[in-house]
């Protein structure tokens, strides 16, 4: 079963400041300096510690279900256009929707969310491929934003489904790369390992707490 039809549609929006850019930009030079952002002496974005600390919780008491969301981040693909055509942005989510019941928290589902914008067609992103392997592939939201002049931003929002079990797998590589196709364009999403293991490290530790998330009203 398709997570999208389990969890739902969440309706998201992009909010970019047209005049400057956000302090999370990753590129692949960033995500690959061990000691955070390339070319500065601060922590990155996706330092292993400031992603296991920005991880939240919500618990929907009424429906059963937890989701543990990772914080965003915005990523250059180098082969797009600059400014903003050409950023795409992630995040990590799971989901555990009350199979165990209500007492055992249990993050058994992952969708790896990515946000695209772009000045030209709609990409309809149709599949996701990482090292020769087809993971799937849900659309959940789309957004059209005109400036006038009959300039319109395009933003498709997609999540690549997966298991907790195969996250926990692909973790052990350096870069999680993903290459995101559609029927006008595609793009390439690479998620560093200090990422994705402080996210799991952050969902562990919840999974291991005697008690569960503050239940949401």
């Amino acid at each position: 079963m398709a997570l999208g039809k389990i969890i739902g549609t969440s309706a998201l929006v992009l909010a970019m400041a047209l005049g400057g850019c956000a302090s999370n930009v990753s590129t692949p030079e960033s995500l690959r300096a061990s000691g955070g952002a390339a070319g500065s002496g601060k922590a990155s974005a996706t330092d292993f510690e400031t992603v296991k600390s920005e991880v939240t919780f919500e618990h929907d008491r009424h429906l059963g279900a937890r989701t543990a969301t990772g914080p965003e981040i915005r990523y250059l693909d180098p082969d797009r256009n600059k400014w903003l055509d050409g950023y795409a942005i992630y995040k990590i989510l799971a989901f555990d929707v009350g199979r165990s019941g209500p007492d055992v928290v249990d993050f058994s589902d992952v969708q790896i969310r990515v946000r695209q914008a772009t000045y030209g067609d709609w990409p309809q992103y149709n599949a996701a491929y990482s090292e020769g392997e087809q993971f799937e592939l849900t659309r959940t939201d789309g957004d059209v934003n005109c400036l006038g002049a009959g300039s319109c931003m395009k933003t498709e929002i997609v999540g690549i489904d997966m298991t907790m079990d195969e996250l926990r797998s692909l973790a052990e590589r350096d870069i999680l790369a993903f290459k995101v196709i559609g029927k006008r364009n595609s793009m390439v999403i690479q998620i560093p390992q200090s990422y994705v293991q402080g996210f799991l490290a952050a969902v562990a530790d919840q999974e291991g707490n005697a008690q569960p998330a503050a239940a949401a009203n």
